[in-house]
């Protein structure tokens, strides 16, 4: 099994969300009040609603990695806490 494989995923996922980000607020919707105003056009703009919909997708999947992550390093402290107990109890 390769880790490191599973390891960028992450990376790749947490990298295309934050450039996204970096790329919605720079050109979709700017912090100024002319970025304000030109929002109203900016946004409805094909390439910044994509941009928001990578970032929808791209977070969400960053959670459910997290969670899976959570949940597996659960299942393994309970998993070593059970068999520390059972070896305990045979001796």
């Amino acid at each position: 099994m390769n880790l490191h494989r599973y390891m960028l995923f992450p990376i790749f996922i947490l990298s295309t969300h934050w450039l996204s980000v970096r790329f919605y607020s720079t050109y979709c919707a700017p912090n100024d009040i002319y970025g304000y105003l030109m929002s109203y056009i900016t946004v409805s703009n094909p390439v910044c609603s994509y941009a928001l919909k990578i970032m929808d997708k791209t977070g969400d999947i960053y959670l459910s990695l997290w969670s899976i992550f959570s949940i597996w390093t659960l299942t393994l402290f309970i998993s070593c806490y059970k068999n520390i107990t059972h070896q305990e109890t045979n001796n």
